[in-house]
């Protein structure tokens, strides 16, 4: 038996080729058999009612205020690499976000090369921010 709705769980489509956005606001963003869902409780931006979202096409959702979000739905969110941003109304404030990035430690592990190099590396990554600091005088 196939999970999710078509079995599509394990498909992977680039961010180039998502749409870009969607915002949702005063209700619960959930999981239902498999497949996403907001149950909107009615407002502004939305009428209420259950809407299932294409959430392996969207690149970002944004959470307005009088939402909530099942620990289902970040998962799924997340295995998908769909982010998710808490934001204030109509989306003016961004509260939370995670980072969307691909799966890649590179960029870490250069950083702890950095951070442990004894010899001056460590120094030279925090020196060019310092130096924009100090008083020209100096």
């Amino acid at each position: 038996m196939l999970k999710g709705r078509l079995g599509l769980e394990t498909a992977r489509i680039p961010h180039a080729d998502r749409f870009g956005l969607i915002y949702l606001e005063h209700g619960a963003l959930a999981v239902n058999d498999g497949c996403l869902h907001f149950v909107a409780a009615g407002g502004a931006a939305l009428v209420a009612g259950d809407y299932q979202l294409p959430h392996q096409s969207v690149s970002l959702i944004l959470l307005g205020p009088g939402s909530t979000v099942s620990h289902d739905a970040l998962r799924l969110l997340a295995h998908h690499g769909t982010g998710l941003a808490a934001v204030g109304s109509d989306g003016v404030r961004c509260y939370t976000a995670p980072p969307l990035m691909p799966d890649d430690s590179a960029l870490a592990r250069r950083q702890a090369r950095a951070w442990a190099d004894e010899t001056g590396a460590r120094l030279d990554v925090a020196r060019p921010l310092w130096i924009n600091l100090l008083p020209s005088d100096l």
